[in-house]
């Protein structure tokens, strides 16, 4: 029964169950009241439509071109980019098929590769590209 349950949060069918699929799947809950209160977002229901899948197969099918763009503008030998750079090299790359990304979509398409605790020094988020890549790999190349 348990297995059955996972299978049906698991929209993505990936065999993880990541925060989007769970508020897709109960929601959010508000906080103060006594009763509990579940309220859809926009951006979890954006994760799991068509225009995000097609964005991943994108993705996943650029992906060699991808990293070597990443590898060629970030001055680090880890696979670390800030948001800003991530943004740069997706967006050109999404342009064509999609328009301009917005930044909210954009900022949940990279979340996967977030590196909570930035190095010293380091100006605002960082991202691990190399995950990212493998993620939408895994999520969503051709078996």
């Amino acid at each position: 029964m348990i297995k059955d349950l996972f299978d049906i949060i698991d929209i993505r069918k990936d065999g993880i169950i990541d925060v989007n699929e769970w508020q897709q799947t109960f929601g959010y809950v508000n906080e103060g009241n006594s009763k509990l209160t579940l309220k859809s977002n926009h951006m979890a229901i954006w994760e799991n439509s068509r225009e995000y899948q097609r964005i991943g197969t994108v993705i996943a099918k650029n992906r060699k071109l991808l990293k070597a763009q990443l590898d060629n503008i970030c001055t680090s030998e880890e696979s670390v980019a800030s948001y800003e750079e991530l943004k740069m090299v997706l967006g050109n790359l999404l342009r064509g098929q999609f328009g301009n990304i917005e930044d909210d979509k954009m900022k949940a398409i990279v979340k996967v590769g977030e590196i909570l605790k930035a190095s010293e020094g380091s100006i605002g988020n960082r991202y691990d590209y190399v995950r990212i890549l493998s993620v939408y790999k895994d999520r969503h190349a051709a078996p």
